[in-house]
């Protein structure tokens, strides 16, 4: 049966965004598509009528198409709603009472992440030492441009960094000393922290964080996603949930090519992509795709 929703003002636009305005009415047939977009007195809402419709009224609000998020990053996405907000700190100490609040209320969490810090929250410094008597477990900071990491001397034992070179693009931040300080920057973060915590999490939690983010974007209107920088961890986490349900929002892809010191190891990320592209293409598979 088809579904009719009136009494609303649905915006709609012309291909090239000319031609701006709203209709009264908008009539979808019972597979979900949209039949008809118009007024209450066209002929097509009359038939629709007569055959009996689903009348849904929308009582004047204002109906728009569904959002696409053009940049974003699911898994992270769907962890960070788990995090520790920062956001509204203002300097070490506020920092400190927030993690430390955070830690209390989450025993049994492996790690402490947090997100939300900015370099001048704590005067261009970020030292594990600043954060280590907070919790005896590792501790991962985001910087809101997610370019840096903090970390404290938990967290950089995790990812055993202490003897690690500076991977290409990137930096592990050092004292005098040469000992690893607790800041990682820019490729560090993408190739060493991102990746250690994509495997660190169990695939319970994976599938958890792709939940929460797509439950989120829906609750504001989103109907589909770009993801900026996919990887094998999260692909095969969002396979797993597509395998188990069909998630109400759609997903394009771009594969992440991490900086590598051979040429032979790009052109292997870059054989991936193209593989993956081939499998899934807008024909054989349009709600997920690499682009």
């Amino acid at each position: 049966m088809s579904t009719l929703f009136y009494n609303g003002r649905f915006f709609q636009s012309g291909s090239k965004g000319e031609n701006h305005g709203f209709a009264e009415c908008v009539l979808a047939d019972g597979a979900g598509t949209i039949t008809h977009v118009g007024s209450p007195s066209d002929p097509q809402i009359a038939e629709a009528e007569a055959a009996g419709v689903t009348k849904h009224d929308m009582k004047g609000h204002v109906v728009l198409p569904g959002f696409i998020d053009g940049h974003m990053h699911l898994l992270m996405m769907g962890q960070s709603l788990q995090k520790c907000d920062l956001d509204r700190c203002s300097n070490l100490e506020d920092i400190r009472r927030a993690i430390k609040e955070f830690a209390a209320r989450n025993p049994s969490a492996k790690r402490i992440l947090c997100k939300g810090w900015m370099h001048s929250m704590t005067d261009g410094q970020a030292l594990a030492s600043m954060i280590d008597d907070l919790d005896p477990r590792p501790i991962f900071i985001d910087s809101k441009d997610l370019h840096s990491t903090w970390c404290n001397t938990a967290a950089l034992a995790e990812m055993g960094v202490q003897d690690m070179p500076n991977p290409e693009g990137g930096e592990i931040h050092r004292d005098v000393n040469g000992k690893a300080s607790g800041l990682l920057s820019e490729a560090a973060v993408v190739t060493l922290v991102w990746a250690h915590l994509a495997t660190a999490a169990s695939m319970e939690e994976r599938l958890s964080a792709i939940k929460g983010a797509v439950e989120a974007y829906n609750a504001v209107g989103y109907t589909g996603l770009i993801e900026m920088a996919m990887d094998e961890n999260a692909w095969e986490a969002l396979q797993i949930l597509r395998q188990r349900e069909t998630p109400p929002i759609r997903f394009a892809v771009h594969w992440l090519i991490t900086p590598s010191k051979t040429e032979a190891e790009n052109l292997a990320q870059v054989d991936r992509a193209i593989e993956l592209n081939r499998q899934f293409s807008a024909d054989t598979d349009p709600d997920c795709r690499p682009l």
